[in-house]
């Protein structure tokens, strides 16, 4: 077994082998921080599927206060999104509704109108562990689901307006006409 003194014969040696170790852990430290924040954003995955993307882009939000409560809209627009099967002959939104306590009038929508029609519109609920509930992007089990059925509007622009009791909210949404 080797003494101290035989590893390092003098206090150069041992300064000038710590400096040798301390230049090839700057040059490694460099290399790594180098070569680890040079990652291509595109290249990184995605946690999100397909489907939750297409969501995500087709969610429109709306926040109310009333009364001091807080009132959460989330509008997904459906049809874009391949996954969900939904009838093309509908122009399908789904409603998440959030308040920060359970009132009454979340069981029910007034009145809705996309481009200004009301006629042939229909909106039931969802269960909230269905399939079709789970495309809202922030799905919870808390929540209120609807689904809104319109007729098809060839048109690239729809607003839609939604009427609770006393909140009124209208949401624009933008088709992709070329698929």
């Amino acid at each position: 077994m080797l003494s101290k003194k035989q590893c390092f014969k003098s206090k150069k040696d041992k300064i000038s082998f710590l400096g040798v170790c301390m230049r090839y852990f700057l040059i490694f430290a460099l290399l790594l921080v180098f070569f680890g924040c040079n990652a291509k954003y595109e290249n990184r995955k995605s946690s999100l599927n397909k489907a939750q993307e297409q969501a995500l882009i087709n969610t429109r939000k709306k926040e109310f206060t009333k009364k001091g409560k807080r009132f959460l809209f989330l509008v997904t627009y459906l049809n874009p999104i391949k996954q969900a099967n939904i009838d093309n002959a509908y122009e399908t939104f789904l409603i998440n509704l959030y308040a920060s306590k359970e009132y009454k009038f979340l069981s029910s929508i007034d009145a809705i109108s996309l481009n200004g029609k009301s006629k042939g519109i229909i909106s039931h609920g969802v269960d909230r562990f269905s399939s079709l509930a789970k495309f809202s992007p922030s799905y919870n089990k808390w929540g209120r689901y609807f689904l809104i059925k319109a007729p098809y509007q060839g048109v690239k622009n729809l607003k839609l307006i939604i009427e609770i009791e006393d909140l009124s909210f209208e949401l624009d949404f933008l088709k992709d006409m070329l698929k």
